[in-house]
């Protein structure tokens, strides 16, 4: 295949970005390169296989965070530097702090920092948590207030050291497309293995996390029955100690973390959440109403990453349940569901057995004894028919905004008489809208267009002066990676899908020169592709059967 890329004019792979724009590997002059735009923040999975927010970041606003001398700091009762960490020896009478100028109003921070030890009591950083354990921590925070200062916060009990504090300034992220990683391979442990992943533009729609509180389980927006919260006991899939451990009481009852939200009878909701088996192998996940009972749920295996039961009352559809391994014991596990009377919760429940449970009213029931724990993280609910990627909330609801990704290509680089339009990937899920991928005129009246059709079909789209034409393939599995090829020539035009050709026209017309002057992710400025791209690639000229069988051949 690499010979057949050489003779492409545009390819555009997950290799390069810059802050709006989707770069292509060829051509190297920019004139392929493709606008991009979301105008919110959102996350992908880096190369370590680590859910991180995608930022411009600041240089280093701290000065002598590494505590290598004994300035800059200003040290209040307990604190002193030496060693290379500061130091908090417990003399305290109150809370105390270390603290120095860095922070300017009205702007936003990302705030890293180590507990290198610690014997008693917690430290946090300005109005983060105060974290009991050594490791790692990352805090972000918004300043609304006119204090500069950042402060390391020890409460009276902290006896403990830290070392290398962090401050930058985020400085935009918000239409940097992202290039998201999955495939890991994984070590012996079920760590996944670094730059072990398939990378993938990630485009994705507008969706809301309808959970104020997606991290701090500790939170009264989080009702609890028979369980507690112990907070910030253990290494997340952001990498940083700031997940939680569900655990139940010693009470013969349902075990459960609830999180109340009024949404719509009759419509799709995608409850996720990260799960760690702790004592407990397995959790509950579900949406349902309190006041008749109607529930629709799963039980996911945290012991092997496989699915449980299914526990659905009349008037609950299970749509679909998901679990996916994040490495390192982490699973993400989502269920899609309705309910024909309006959903007020979604709730997750310990579980003793992956099936075969005690329930009352399809929620488990077993007898706690105080002791049994399953680890959570960044909980998210969303008016969607699959999970989208992970959306962190603090207090409100948020909102990613939708991916666009088009106006690529030229005339130089796009030959309007023939060519290929080549497309690897897959997309997100189910939708009610079909998603293309196009080469057009800057309008929908001249297209040679991929699609993604909510039959489960892929088709070509031949728009020629506003007169359309298809041909289809037969039912294929979009979630799954694909291979798809279009080609269009005078009386020659052929679909291929993963090494086959599955439907051609030899009776078509084609452009006039320089009719197709763009390339999109949509049909023109509509019908936006969400998915997983690992290629997009035009060809000047119509590719023979032979090679476009070893393009398209998975």
């Amino acid at each position: 295949m690499s010979n057949l890329l050489d003779k492409a004019s545009i390819i555009l792979t997950p290799t390069a970005y810059n802050n709006g724009e989707a770069l292509c590997v060829k051509p190297s002059d920019g004139s392929g390169d493709f606008d991009f735009s979301r105008n919110s923040a959102a996350t992908r999975v880096n190369e370590q296989g680590l859910v991180e927010d995608v930022q411009s970041l600041s240089s280093e606003l701290v000065t002598n965070g590494n505590f290598a001398t004994d300035s800059d700091w200003t040290k209040g009762t307990g604190w002193s530097i030496s060693g290379g960490s500061a130091n908090c020896d417990g003399t305290q009478t109150g809370g105390t702090s270390l603290y120095q100028s860095v922070f300017q109003q009205n702007k936003s921070y990302k705030i890293t920092f180590s507990i290198t030890s610690i014997t008693a009591g917690g430290v946090g950083v300005v109005n983060s948590p105060k974290y009991t354990t050594t490791g790692t921590f990352t805090y972000y925070y918004n300043v609304t207030g006119t204090d500069s200062n950042l402060y390391v916060n020890a409460n009276t009990d902290f006896i403990g050291s830290i070392d290398n504090v962090s401050v930058k300034e985020v400085i935009d992220n918000t239409n940097l497309p992202r290039i998201n990683y999955d495939g890991f391979s994984f070590d012996g442990s079920g760590n996944i293995i670094s730059d072990s992943g398939c990378g993938s533009w990630l485009f994705e729609p507008q969706s809301t996390n309808l959970i104020t509180q997606s991290e701090l389980f500790s939170n009264s927006s989080w009702t609890k029955s028979n369980t507690t919260i112990v907070s910030n006991v253990l290494t997340s899939p952001d990498g940083t100690i700031n997940a939680d451990n569900l655990k139940d009481t010693a009470n013969n009852s349902i075990h459960r973390l609830r999180d109340g939200v009024a949404l719509l009878a009759n419509t799709d909701y995608t409850i996720s959440v990260f799960a760690k088996k702790g004592t407990l192998s397995n959790l509950q996940v579900a949406l349902l109403n309190t006041a008749d009972s109607k529930i629709a749920s799963r039980v996911f295996n945290l012991e092997n990453g496989t699915l449980g039961e299914e526990l659905t009352a009349t008037g609950g559809t299970l749509q679909n349940s998901e679990i996916k391994d994040y490495g390192n014991g982490w699973y993400r596990c989502s269920i899609t569901a309705q309910l024909t009377t309006t959903p007020n919760q979604a709730q997750l429940t310990l579980a003793p057995l992956s099936s075969g449970n005690t329930q009352t009213a399809k929620q488990v029931t077993y007898l706690g004894n105080g002791t049994g724990t399953v680890s959570i993280w960044g909980a998210q609910l969303e008016q969607q028919s699959y999970a989208t990627s992970y959306i962190p909330t603090d207090g409100t609801q948020k909102t990613r905004n939708q991916d666009v990704c088009n106006n690529g290509g030229s005339v130089s680089t796009i030959n309007s008489t023939e060519g290929v339009l080549y497309f690897e990937g897959s997309t997100l899920g189910d939708f009610a809208t079909t998603r293309y991928v196009s080469i057009n005129n800057g309008n929908t009246n001249n297209l040679v267009a991929i699609g993604f059709f909510n039959d489960s079909t892929i088709k070509g789209r031949i728009v020629i002066g506003g007169t359309t034409v298809y041909f289809s393939s037969g039912l294929v599995d979009q979630t799954e990676t694909l291979k798809i090829a279009l080609k269009y020539k005078l009386n020659d035009y052929a679909l291929w899908v993963n090494g086959v050709e599955v439907a051609s026209n030899i009776s078509l017309g084609v452009f006039a020169p320089n009719t197709l002057t763009r390339v999109a992710f949509g049909r023109y400025i509509i019908n936006d592709f969400f998915g997983k791209t690992k290629c997009l690639a035009v060809w000047k000229e119509a590719l023979t059967d032979t090679e476009l069988q070893e393009l398209t051949t998975i």
